[in-house]
């Protein structure tokens, strides 16, 4: 009987380090995944300000775009007036040669 008795407390301290094995083993686990963890969380971060910084520079882009386009049709404007002015300054010039 008394080696029964040994034997189940053999087995029974043999499930035990198995099992202390295995919890040390998902322990490191643990810590690999709380490392692996703050990385992303890092990368997640410069990847945000990075978009952020992205978002912003499209918005000031758009702003000057349209600025510029403005700009371009009050020049078109302009050269418009100017080429109208030109051709009244060359048909003015016309008549007076007619003329004299």
């Amino acid at each position: 009987m008394p080696t029964i008795i040994i034997v189940v407390i053999l087995i029974n301290v043999l499930i035990s380090m198995v099992f202390f094995y295995i919890a040390i083993q998902i322990w490191l686990l643990k810590q690999k995944l709380i490392v692996i963890k703050d990385i992303l969380n890092s990368c997640a971060d410069v990847i945000n300000a990075a978009l952020h910084t992205t978002t912003v520079n499209i918005y000031t882009g758009e702003e000057q775009i349209y600025s510029l386009r403005q700009q371009h049709q009050n020049l078109q404007r302009q050269i418009h007036k100017l080429r109208q002015i030109l051709n009244l300054i060359i048909l003015g010039r016309k008549i007076l040669q007619k003329v004299n």
